[in-house]
């Protein structure tokens, strides 16, 4: 192949050469200038930030035999044979395709030899957190003790993962992300020695996604120029597969306005055009998080921000290890739909009850009306929390494992009824709740927000409805935070060990309002209907919509 990529091309040959991690090159050169070189070194950071590149130029200099300023002569065997890319004494190795006892212990063997044409045998091993535990335990005496011409060189993205007792025997060295502003002067110099004509904006955003990771930053450029003879910040978003900040700022005034329909079409929209799902909500977030910061007036208040960047991270969470991106993100969006429409009626509820009474005009002949209102408000409200404990305890005293589990596995059937007219309002936020217990009639689910829980809570008879329809059972539905279950099912197994049983208890009555009954009234009528038609036709002939 005639044409070379142009990280490989422009990978730096001295120690000057390399971008960012000065102190690294400094107490590297250093060591060798004293001869003080140790006989283990281990490199760990993100990728693309130089840990081999600097392991093969200290391979380079330790074995060349008239360096010149602590760099290499570029003239004597040794160098040559480095250069011609078949040095007998330099040894790399993928410890990712040869990570097995076997692999380690011909090392083993062969360190024992002395060194063909230069003064030290070195072994780069790439990847080394990619090793089995047999081969750790094989390289261990060998790292310890080597011989006096043998230098190991490990280089690792995942320090993490390297057992302590390697990194114990090493001279370690933490590589950091390099700088935007330095990528931006290599992707110039490259540029320039090119002659690719590029909008300096574009080198920017190279600098910004390549994450501190000069290859992946020269390997993008590499790909726009192959793309354009002239690159333009279009060339990049096309090729990024990234959104423009015009189209982030329209989607978050879609959910504003409660306009989720032009939003789930921009998703769909972004699909078709093969857009990086994950990518695109980690750059909703930053979005989001940079109008936290602005000093500008926005629709939407910062507390609802810190909610929907919450919401949006647990998707971007779940999104890693699920095959439906797409659906994960639609939901989020209709989670936050019902966050923001139930946020606004507390606003709106606040602003009532403050500007609406003039306490000073209407206090003598309304007070008696107020009272009333306020109590019977109160006392609806103690009611709903009383019958949710109530349900609670009922749900603890005949919880099953086996209607736990079956409940368990029908809940995936939830996003079938997302576009539901019916019950696609509640199935936005109940998929994401957790069924903690069932017991023979009643059920409990948790909730990660306060929010949810309360639009759960004015939604009772929905979700019932709605569990009847996965299931074909009835159950009644108790609510609680994920961190408040935590408290509950820890004493519900101290009070176990200690004997104390929990019994059913009768749930206490609800005035429920004409509405209500009515929507009650349709539920029953509905159940009735279902049942006799999956009696009569069977399971397999029914479709619920």
């Amino acid at each position: 192949m005639s044409y070379l990529a142009l990280y490989r091309k422009y990978r730096p040959q001295t120690f000057e050469e390399v971008v960012g991690q000065q102190y690294v090159t400094k107490i590297l050169k250093n060591t060798i200038e004293r001869h003080m070189t140790s006989h283990a070194y281990l490199f760990s950071g993100p990728r693309g930030t130089g840990k081999t590149t600097i392991a093969k130029l200290i391979a380079k200099l330790l074995n060349c035999e008239n360096p010149i300023d602590d760099k290499p002569c570029e003239k004597c065997p040794s160098c040559i044979a480095f250069n011609e890319k078949n040095h007998p004494d330099i040894i790399e190795m993928d410890a990712a395709s040869n990570n097995g006892v076997d692999e380690i212990r011909e090392i083993r063997d062969k360190v024992t030899l002395m060194p063909s044409i230069s003064k030290y045998k070195v072994y780069i091993i790439d990847e080394v957190h990619m090793l089995s535990i047999g081969a750790f335990n094989a390289l261990l005496k060998t790292l310890e003790e080597p011989p006096q011409h043998v230098v190991f060189i490990l280089a690792t993205t995942e320090l993490y993962k390297v057992p302590a007792t390697i990194i114990s025997r090493c001279q370690c060295f933490n590589f950091e992300k390099i700088s935007e502003d330095d990528i931006v002067n290599k992707l110039k110099f490259i540029v320039e020695r090119e002659k690719i004509k590029v909008e300096e904006e574009v080198l920017n955003l190279i600098a910004k996604y390549s994450d501190g990771g000069l290859r992946d930053a020269i390997n993008l450029l590499d790909k726009l120029a192959c793309c354009s003879t002239n690159i333009t910040t279009n060339d990049f978003y096309e090729i990024k597969g990234i959104v423009k900040e015009e189209e982030l700022s329209d989607i978050i005034n879609y959910l504003v306005k409660n306009d989720t329909k032009e939003a789930l079409d921009k998703i769909d929209y972004l699909g078709k055009k093969g857009k990086n799902f994950i990518l695109f909500t980690t750059e909703l977030i930053e979005y989001l998080k940079n109008m936290l910061i602005s000093n500008k007036q926005y629709e939407i208040n910062k507390s609802d921000i810190f909610e929907i960047i919450d919401i949006l991270n647990d998707t971007v969470n779940n999104m890693k290890n699920s095959s439906y991106q797409k659906v994960l993100l639609e939901v989020s969006f209709l989670k936050i739909e019902a966050l923001l429409e139930n946020n606004k009626i507390s606003e709106e509820k606040n602003t009532f009850s403050e500007k609406e009474f003039p306490i000073e005009i209407k206090k003598e002949k309304n007070n008696n009306i107020e009272k009333t209102e306020i109590k019977e408000a109160n006392s609806l409200n103690e009611q709903t929390f009383e019958l949710n404990k109530i349900r609670i305890n009922n749900a603890l005293a005949l919880a099953n494992k086996s209607l736990l589990e079956d409940l368990k596995i029908c809940w995936i059937n939830l996003s079938d009824y997302l576009y539901n007219k019916e019950f696609g309002s509640v199935v936005s936020f109940l998929i994401d709740g957790n069924v903690r217990v069932v017991g023979e009639k009643d059920v409990i689910i948790s909730f990660k927000y306060d929010s949810v829980l309360e639009n759960a809570l004015l939604n009772v008879s929905k979700i019932e409805s709605l569990i009847y329809l996965i299931v074909n059972k009835n159950y009644k539905v108790s609510f609680v935070l994920d961190d408040e279950w935590e408290t509950i099912k820890n004493k519900f197994i101290l009070d176990k060990k200690n004997g104390i049983k929990y019994t059913y208890k009768e749930e206490i009555l609800i005035e429920k309002p004409k509405e209500q009954e009515k929507y009650d009234k349709i539920e029953i009528e509905t159940k009735e209907t279902i049942k006799d038609a999956l009696d009569l036709f069977g399971q397999d002939f029914v479709e619920i919509q």
